[in-house]
Formats: C-alpha cells, structure tokens, sequence
C-alpha cells in the first residue's frame, strides 16, 4: 500500500443498526401522530351525533311513555337515533324513508304473522317480503333498511296480533318527529364548522394531486400521472362526505332557527 494511501473506513455496524432502530421509532411516532390527529378529528366532526342521539333517544322514551301510554315504547327511541345518524345528509327526506319503512315492516309482518307464527324461518320470509316490497317502490337504502328492521322487529319481538299497528306506527312517527326536532331545532350541528373541518383533509390533498397531475402532464410522465389520478381517486370517499355535510348544513341554515343567521 503506497505511504500516502489512507485504508477505507469501514462502516460500523452499532452505528448502522442504531439508524434503523431511529427511523423505525420514527415512523412509529408519525403513525402515532396520525392516529391520535384522525381520532381527534373524527370527534370533533362527529361528537355532537353522540349528544343528539342521547337527547333524542331519551325524549323519544319520554313522549312514547307518558303521552302515548306505552309502557316499553321500542320504536320511537329508535327511530330517533336512527334520524339523528343521518345528520351527514338530508334528514327530511330520510325521516320520510324511515316512516315509510315502518309502515312497509308494520303492514308485511301484521298481514303474515297471524298466518305464520314464530319462528325462524317466518323472520327470514317476513323480511324478505318487507324488502322486496320496498325494492318495487323504488325505495333508497334508509327505507330499505327500516322496512327489513321492523319486519324483523315485529317477528320477533311482538305476539302476532293485528291491533298493535297503529300504536308502533305512532311510536316510530314520535320518534321521527323527536330526532328531527333534536337535530334542527335543540341541538343543530354549526355549519360552517362541520363544513370546514370536512373540507380540511379533502382541499390540499387534491390541490397538491391537481398540480402534481399537471406536472407529469406536461412532463408527459406516465407514472406520475397515473400515481396523482390514484391520490385522486382514494379522495372519493372524503368527497362525498363533504357532499353530505354540505346537504347537512343548507338544510339545517334553511330549518334551524339557531342558524338562520
């Protein structure tokens, strides 16, 4: 080896071990970091559904009670719970699915269970036909799904007697009726906040793959391109959930008189 030749410098191997040990607690934290921040968002979008959804079960079991003089009023607390949950989007309109869900479970499982009984089988053919019956009305997924709901709750939690109708009909309208008056009227969720923090995770992400498709545009890089239209495409789902908030917060400024201005 010549005088002036200094030997290459090996690599330590505690050293490099060390720097992998780093970047995996590092990655660690950020998914931490990540996890912590999507949980904190999602309470501060969604927290307020937990207090209507309370406020409306309890008056809901309230009204059934004492007014309607039902001792175990099951539907009209769930009606409202399941008008409440619909805050992403048009409560109107699902409050007018949902009782005529009802009415669709109400009339299949009345007609056939007296015919029937019991059982398994009849639970499983009384839903079947509430659907079905709801499918050729041309019905969305909230009517859809109540209809099926109530069939079931009237195979299996009900004696098959024709009287009881009307009486779970009332209880589901009080139900209705209660978790809109929760949700327009109480406790009317902030529109511009809900609109806000759904248009956080959903503005720059597409701004930056609106600009980053151009660039592999005018690059005319394949790869890039098609790697921004897939950043583009996983934002589909926020999208819509911005699109039902945005419903959410017109219909509530348009009926809620604590957000008229």
């Amino acid at each position: 080896m010549p005088a002036n030749q200094e030997p290459a410098p090996h690599s330590d191997p505690a050293s490099g071990e060390a720097s992998r040990t780093d970047r995996m607690v590092s990655g660690l934290r950020a998914r931490l970091r990540h996890a912590v921040g999507a949980r904190v968002w999602r309470f501060r979008l969604f927290g307020l559904l937990a207090v209507q959804a309370g406020v409306a079960a309890s008056l809901a079991w309230f009204v059934g009670a004492q007014f309607l003089d039902n001792p175990t009023p099951v539907l009209a607390p769930t009606t409202a719970v399941g008008i409440v949950a619909a805050s992403m989007g048009t409560r109107l309109r699902r409050t007018i699915e949902l009782l005529v869900g009802v009415v669709l479970g109400l009339a299949v499982g009345d007609a056939l269970m007296p015919l029937f009984g019991i059982g398994a089988w009849q639970t499983g053919l009384v839903v079947v036909l509430a659907i079905i019956v709801a499918v050729l009305l041309k019905g969305g997924g909230s009517l859809l799904t109540q209809a099926g709901g109530t069939a079931v709750l009237i195979a299996t939690l009900e004696p098959p007697v024709r009287e009881l109708s009307v009486p779970r009909f009332v209880d589901a309208a009080v139900g209705g009726l209660v978790g809109l008056a929760v949700g327009l009227l109480l406790v009317p969720i902030h529109p511009q906040r809900t609109v806000q923090r759904l248009a956080e995770p959903v503005l720059d992400p597409t701004i930056a793959a609106l600009h980053n498709l151009a660039t592999a545009l005018r690059r005319r890089d394949l790869d890039g391109a098609e790697q921004s239209l897939t950043g583009l495409r996983i934002l589909g789902s926020r999208m819509t959930a911005l699109d039902e908030g945005l419903g959410a917060a017109q219909e509530v400024v348009r009926l809620a008189p604590l957000r008229w201005r």
